[in-house]
């Protein structure tokens, strides 16, 4: 539960410093989360699903 939580916060903070760094009204700033987020999402595809066996159990 921790451990979910602290993961959570990075990622808010990951916002908060796009958008404190590239601005709040330019387009830049969300081209940037959006990168962010696709690279999160390809991460957790990739490495989050279990390892497949080539046995049967």
């Amino acid at each position: 539960m921790v451990a979910s939580l602290a993961l959570v916060a990075s990622f808010m903070a990951l916002e908060v410093g796009i958008v404190a760094a590239l601005g709040r009204t330019g387009v830049m700033a969300g081209v940037a989360i959006a990168v962010a987020s696709a690279g999160s999402l390809i991460g957790g595809l990739v490495f989050g699903q279990p390892p497949v066996r080539s046995g049967v159990c």
